[in-house]
C-alpha cells in the first residue's frame, strides 16, 4: 500500500539529543546531592515522569516529577546552544526527499510541547513536520500508542497508510500497538534497545528512502 505519512520519533531520531538527556539528569541528580553517575540507558525512551519517580524513590530525595521533568529539559536546550547540536545525520535529505515524493512527515513524541516546539525550532525543523503530537497532549505515553493514534486520526489514514520511524523499544512497541509498520534507526547513543517489533532495522536515516513502498 502507497505510503501516505511517515511518523518521526524526535529523541534520538531527528538528533542525537539521548546523550544531552544523560547529562542533564546527572547535573539534577548532583544537585539533590546524589554524586554518582547510575546506568542510566533504561531511561531511553521511558516517560520523564516515570523516570524521576523512580529515581526520587531510588536515592531518596524530595521533589516532584514535573519540577525534574522541566529541569531536565531546560539543560537540555542549554547544551545545545553550547554545542550547536545538529540535525541526525541524513535527516534533512530524507525530508527533501520526501518533499519531492509528497509524502507528509509528522512527529509523535514523548517529550511535552514545551520541549518539542523548541528543539525542533532550534534545528530549524519545525515547519517540515504538517502534524507534532507530544506527550502532554494524550492520556497516555509510550509505550502506549496514544500519540500515534492521534497523529493518524490528524492525518485522516489507517496506520497500515504510515511508516514510523523509532529508536527505542518504549517506542517502536508504541507503534507496534498502533498497527503501523515501524522502521528501527540503531542509533548508537541510544543504548542496547530492543527493536524486535520493528519491521527492519536502519542504521542511516536516509536509508529509509529505500524502504518506502
Amino acid at each position: 500500500m502507497e505510503t501516505k505519512l511517515i511518523i518521526f520519533d524526535m529523541d534520538g531520531v531527528l538528533a542525537d539529543t539521548e546523550p544531552l538527556h544523560r547529562n542533564s539528569k546527572y547535573k539534577i541528580l548532583e544537585r539533590f546531592g546524589v554524586h554518582e553517575k547510575p546506568d542510566l540507558s533504561w531511561t531511553v525512551g521511558i516517560p520523564n515522569k516515570e523516570i524521576w519517580e523512580r529515581l526520587m524513590s531510588q536515592y531518596g530525595f524530595q521533589s516532584d516529577a514535573a519540577t525534574c521533568e522541566q529541569m531536565q529539559y531546560d539543560g537540555i536546550l542549554e547544551e545545545m546552544a553550547e554545542i550547536h547540536l545538529p540535525p541526525s545525520q541524513g535527516l534533512i535529505p530524507l525530508l527533501d526527499w520526501m518533499d519531492e515524493q509528497k509524502i507528509p512527515a509528522a512527529i509523535a513524541s514523548s517529550s511535552n510541547r514545551y520541549f518539542v516546539d523548541r528543539v525542533t525550532e532550534f534545528l530549524g525543523i519545525k515547519h517540515r513536520f504538517r502534524w507534532i503530537v507530544c506527550g502532554d497532549e494524550v492520556a497516555r505515553k509510550k509505550p502506549d500508542p496514544d500519540a500515534y493514534q492521534k497523529v493518524l486520526q490528524l492525518a485522516g489514514i489507517t496506520p497500515n497508510q504510515a511508516i514510523a520511524i523509532e529508536d527505542s523499544h518504549s517506542g517502536s512497541k508504541a507503534a507496534f500497538r498502533a498497527g503501523i509498520p515501524c522502521i528501527g534507526y540503531q542509533n548508537p547513543t541510544s543504548g542496547e534497545q530492543d527493536l524486535s517489533c520493528c519491521t527492519t532495522l536502519i542504521q542511516h536515516l536516509e536509508q529509509v528512502k529505500d524502504l518506502i513502498p
